[in-house]
């Protein structure tokens, strides 16, 4: 057990982010070749009170969008909401929500940033974006949030968006048929600039003839470009593509919208559960120079892959779309989403059990959240252990920023601590060890308000507490009282940050007072037994 075991918060005038960063790895699993870079329980940011369906980062700030309305603590705390409608960002070093307010009238259900970073394209079943008209498709500044002069009016939901490899064209995937009053259904690709629809790239998703289920309304649901930047991989809900049959996953060209040879076949309800579409919710692409350059990992909710027995979950060849059989893993439930890096594929749904040729019999439990070897397919022991019934619904690798892990989804807890719906799971380089425990918060001098932090300590020895805030112009003080409520030691000077260091000689619940003495600022703390 950590020393420093539980962190709770309380406050006179507002809800504060405050989590514990304890690491426990569990499980039964056999552990993958390296150990997983991230710790299983989650920094602590500000998440949401409805479902959060996309995540994407830019420059330090995690941007998601979903169902929600507004976002709130970890804590539970409805006291002190901040209003966000169905999109929103945090600051990933504080966890602090940041100004960015799209204020989007209906579902996000997609993201997708610019390559310069200046801009976010969002799809999903919204008419305004800041009051502006927009129709199921918006551009939106990322230092402002507001929407741009772009608009490419989608009549019907758009459920996942791409960008060609130079950033000129945005594919859109959903339920519509048309664009800007044009036949296109399921699948079209618009200028970046111009948000109008590209005339030589017209590809046609339809579904074969059949009952519902399995043959029901088309919809393309993801998109992911090749690595080598001459293909859209498509998946969903859909029997043929221009015409050449093609069983809820396909590939078309990025240059003219031709049908590729990539054909996964996923097909066959599973013989237990009649009612099952097969739709295929995620695509992840093996990054050039990875270890497996060769793999497209694909995961949903299906039973079978080119023919074989592969529930939710399979690897097959990026060129030819065939099962890999030297990638055995599956899942016991739905799977939304998979991201592939650093040599492991992290997959998220409403699942209990991962891995072997079928997760209900011969896998290992895992509830909504896991990592899996991408060259081995072995599970690893990294088990973050979400709840909720539907758990996950988006997971997000922020290579090109600090390398963080996201997940967004239903859940309310992450390994414990209460995490609501967005969580980010920084590298364990950056993270701290199992001796720390990590606390924030915001307010100003008005009311004489206390902040404080309760840290449970299991183990005796040097605790050192810091606290660290944004304003210049404000000022802190910092106390830490022992079990019996006593004040030990204090800082009440004008430096800044402010440390305590502590020769604690009893275990218990001992609390960090902090006090904003002068101006209006966000705050930082840190405790650490040694």
């Amino acid at each position: 057990m950590s020393p420093v075991r539980e962190l709770k918060s309380t406050c006179v005038m507002m809800a504060l982010v405050v989590v514990s960063t304890a690491v426990v790895l569990v499980g039964s699993a056999t552990p993958a070749s390296a150990a997983v870079p991230f710790g299983e329980t989650p920094a602590p940011t500000w998440g949401a009170d409805a479902r959060v369906r996309t995540i994407v980062s830019v420059g330090g700030t995690a941007y998601f969008g979903g169902h929600f309305t507004s976002l709130t603590p970890p804590t539970g705390d409805q006291s002190a909401p901040v209003e966000r409608n169905r999109a929103a960002a945090v600051d990933m070093v504080t966890g602090a929500p940041t100004a960015w307010d799209p204020d989007v009238n209906g579902k996000v259900w997609d993201m997708v940033a610019a390559p310069d970073g200046a801009t976010i394209f969002l799809g999903g079943s919204f008419t305004s974006v800041g009051g502006v008209r927009r129709k199921r498709v918006a551009q939106v500044d990322t230092a402002t949030g507001g929407v741009t002069s772009w608009k490419a009016n989608v009549p019907s939901g758009v459920r996942a968006l791409a960008l060609s490899p130079d950033g000129a064209v945005l594919y859109m995937g959903g339920v519509f048929k048309k664009v800007r009053g044009v036949d296109q259904p399921y699948l079209a690709a618009v200028s970046t600039t111009t948000g109008r629809l590209i005339d030589d790239w017209r590809p046609r998703i339809a579904q074969a003839t059949g009952p519902c289920p399995p043959r029901c309304s088309p919809e393309v649901s993801s998109l992911a470009v090749s690595a080598d930047g001459t293909g859209l991989y498509v998946g969903g809900h859909f029997g043929s593509v221009n015409g050449e049959l093609r069983n809820n996953a396909a590939q078309v060209s990025i240059a003219d919208g031709s049908t590729m040879p990539w054909d996964p076949n996923v097909f066959e309800p599973d013989p237990n559960n009649p009612n099952q579409r097969n739709l295929v919710n995620g695509i992840a692409v093996s990054p050039s120079g990875s270890s497996t350059p060769d793999r497209v990992f694909i995961c949903g909710d299906w039973w079978r892959v080119d023919g074989q027995r592969s529930p939710n979950l399979a690897a097959v060849d990026a060129v030819s779309g065939k099962k890999d059989n030297g990638w055995i893993a599956t899942t016991d439930g739905g799977t939304p989403d998979c991201v592939v890096g650093g040599g492991y594929v992290y997959v998220g749904g409403h699942f209990q059990r991962v891995g072997g040729s079928q997760a209900k019999i011969d896998g290992v439990d895992r509830n909504h959240l896991a990592a899996i070897d991408a060259v081995t397919a072995e599970v690893a022991a990294w088990d973050p252990n979400a709840n909720s019934v539907l758990g996950l619904h988006d997971l997000y690798l922020a290579m090109a920023d600090d390398g963080s892990l996201f997940a967004g989804g239903d859940f309310t807890r992450i390994h414990g601590a209460r995490q609501h719906r967005f969580a980010m799971f920084r590298r364990t380089a950056d993270a701290p060890d199992a001796s720390t425990t990590l606390f924030n918060g915001s307010g100003d001098a008005s009311g004489r308000s206390w902040f404080l932090h309760d840290i449970v300590l299991d183990d005796v020895g040097t605790l050192e507490v810091t606290v660290d805030w944004t304003d210049e112009d404000a000022n802190l003080y910092l106390f830490l009282k022992d079990p019996s409520g006593t004040t030990v030691a204090s800082v009440r000077n004008d430096d800044k940050p402010k440390t305590i260091v502590f020769e604690t000689s009893v275990t218990g619940t001992w609390t960090v007072a902090v006090k904003i003495k002068t101006g209006t600022t966000d705050y930082n703390g840190r405790a650490a037994l040694s």
